[in-house]
């Protein structure tokens, strides 16, 4: 049975993207207070006191859990951090984000499936730009595996599951943010409870996972949401947007019910990286999708990640017109090589089925 987990008190906004509300900073209530508590002691040390200015919570199964004490090392006096932790903690934004810009990302919803290597970074990337609510899912728990590309992992959160930690990182960062966690696998029995009031989806899912993929992304334009991917290929990203009413998922890399596991696996990767520059550098054969292994560094997770939250940004405040699919984008900051364009008809394209054809009989034949 699916679990949902509340982090911190209410429920993720419902208000349309477009409604900014204009309020004071004076007039926000506070939402810190001021105590201590005691710390444990290190060797050679005498008991240490600790001005701690706020204790999360989370409610599961009616149960009120501390999740962590949280603790403000700033410059800033205790009173102004006091009246507005929000204001003070986003207020070097200002000059990028106007202030009304920050109070819409503050209220809206982003949904993120997967907090793997990709999830994980998008949202800790977008928590510190300022958004507090998210809806994240996944099932597996962290392993040792996940230490050299995950933003979560660590060694004190080995087995526990991904999104429970990623979201209580999160409440470390801001404690306004409200997450609700779904620690089951999407599918087409949760899949619209998932989706429910969220203004953006991004995708955050395992890479060999094409039927969830297609799933998600279908409800979802279905329901008129935007859909951002953003992946990493070799030291750079990729970098693909669907829009309710464009392409779906399907048309751009020809997806079709009746194809294998290993037919879609190959359409996505050569769909994701049209061109695909990073394979020059990249070990032959590294992609092994029977066994679900794929070279990752965190380099390129981090750029994903940008790249994902800027036009995430870009769509929430609506600043200037989306580049949706059939346009797509791969920067390569090792072959210092930026690779944008316009792949009409998607998979239909003659170049683009060239394309795939090279991958099948050169890049991957050992595997399909």
């Amino acid at each position: 049975m699916l679990k949902d987990i509340n982090l911190c008190q209410g429920s993720p906004a419902e208000f349309p993207v477009t409604e900014i509300p204009d309020i004071p900073v004076t007039d926000m209530s506070p939402v810190l207070n001021n105590s201590e508590r005691k710390v444990p002691k290190r060797p050679g040390e005498k008991n240490p006191t600790v001005p701690v200015q706020s204790r999360i919570y989370f409610t599961r199964r009616n149960r009120a859990m501390p999740v962590v004490d949280q603790q403000v090392f700033t410059s800033t006096s205790r009173e102004q951090v006091a009246l507005d932790y929000y204001s003070l903690a986003f207020s070097r934004n200002q000059g990028v984000l106007s202030r009304l810009e920050q109070e819409r990302l503050r209220n809206v919803c982003v949904g993120i499936p997967g907090m793997g290597s990709m999830g994980s970074h998008h949202l800790m990337t977008l928590a510190r730009t300022g958004i507090c609510h998210f809806r994240i899912a996944d099932f597996k728990d962290f392993d040792v595996v996940n230490m050299a590309a995950h933003c979560g992992a660590e060694g004190p959160v080995l087995g526990r599951n991904k999104a429970e930690v990623m979201a209580e990182k999160v409440t470390r960062i801001n404690p306004d943010a409200n997450l609700t966690v779904f620690n089951e696998p999407i599918s087409d029995s949760n899949v619209d409870a998932f989706l429910k009031g969220i203004h953006i989806l991004i995708d955050g899912l395992d890479m060999f996972t094409p039927d969830t993929r297609r799933l998600l992304y279908h409800r979802a334009q279905r329901q008129g949401k935007y859909v951002i991917l953003a992946a990493p290929a070799g030291f750079g990203a990729a970098l693909q947007i669907f829009a309710p009413g464009g392409l779906s998922l399907d048309e751009f890399y020809g997806f079709r019910d009746e194809m294998s596991y290993e037919e879609k696996m190959l359409r996505f990767l050569v769909g994701l990286t049209p061109g695909g520059m990073h394979y020059r550098y990249m070990r032959k054969n590294s992609i092994d999708w029977t066994i679900r292994v794929m070279p990752t560094l965190s380099i390129a997770c981090r750029l994903a990640s940008a790249l994902a939250a800027t036009e995430a940004v870009n769509l929430l405040l609506r600043r200037k017109p989306v580049k949706a699919v059939p346009h797509y984008l791969h920067f390569d900051p090792y072959l210092r090589k930026l690779r944008k364009g316009y792949l009409w008809l998607g998979y239909r394209n003659p170049i683009q089925r060239l394309r795939y054809l090279y991958a099948r009989l050169v890049l991957f034949r050992d595997i399909v």
